[in-house]
């Protein structure tokens, strides 16, 4: 929103996935967004590699096993409404106006909304 009227809008969607290796204190994180299947082991020697040749960190590594969570609550973490472009738009529109509302401030650099979403698993 720039000037109280659109400028752009984008929209982008995209999976990947993560992989973190521990080996000894050394760690290393991967990732990649070809979900196909066939590089998952080139992924994983990779991880393995990169850890092998980190530094020693002192504080990375497994915890111990008595200090690990046995029950996990519900926390209800996750919004299932994502908002629309109207939505996007007028919180845009409502942002600029607030950033224009200052005394002093003629022009506005322009404001935007977004939305996201993402999942982890362990």
């Amino acid at each position: 929103m720039r000037d109280g009227a659109v400028e752009e809008s984008q929209r982008s969607e995209g999976d990947d996935l993560g992989l973190r290796v521990l080996v000894g204190h050394k760690q290393a994180v991967v990732s990649t967004n070809d979900l196909n299947g066939d590089g998952f082991e080139a992924l994983a020697e990779r991880a393995v590699a990169m850890a092998r040749a980190a530094p020693e960190d002192r504080f990375a590594g497994l915890a111990d096993p008595a200090l690990l969570a046995r029950k996990l609550p519900a926390l209800d973490l996750i919004d299932p409404d994502m908002p629309d472009v109207d939505v996007l738009e007028e919180r845009a529109r409502k942002a600029e106006a607030a950033g224009l509302a200052v005394a002093g401030v003629t022009k506005s650099g322009g404001a935007s909304a977004s939305a996201a979403s993402a999942d982890w698993c362990w």
